[in-house]
């Protein structure tokens, strides 16, 4: 008989029971930090810089007209296509997030 066969079988037994038994550990999963305070949730209005506001339309397949900035009887622009004259009208706001109404560097926005 090899005598390396002698002491590979008890390792190997011990090393199955090592695993199996090993096997069922962990923490379930939840990863909880019980002394920390969750972050706190803010709240805010931002609105568009309509000096910044405005829309594109594409005339023709490589043609643009670039409307930007609202005036006292202009506060609208444009999104979709004109079923007149069946060009496409992308619109852009500007929200600013820094200042005092921003919004603080380390945050997350959930939605816009």
């Amino acid at each position: 008989m090899n005598p390396t066969t002698n002491y590979l079988k008890p390792f190997t037994l011990v090393l199955a029971f090592a695993v199996l038994s090993l096997a069922g550990c962990g923490d379930g999963g939840g990863h909880h930090d019980y002394g920390a305070d969750p972050a706190p949730k803010y709240t805010t209005q931002i609105m568009s810089d309509p000096a910044y506001d405005g829309d594109i339309e594409q005339v023709t397949a490589t043609t643009y007209a670039v409307t930007q900035g609202m005036s006292t009887n202009v506060q609208s622009v444009f999104a979709g296509i004109d079923p007149v004259a069946m060009t496409e009208f992308r619109a852009f706001l500007n929200f600013p997030l820094t200042g005092a109404i921003g919004v603080p560097g380390n945050a997350i926005i959930d939605t816009a």
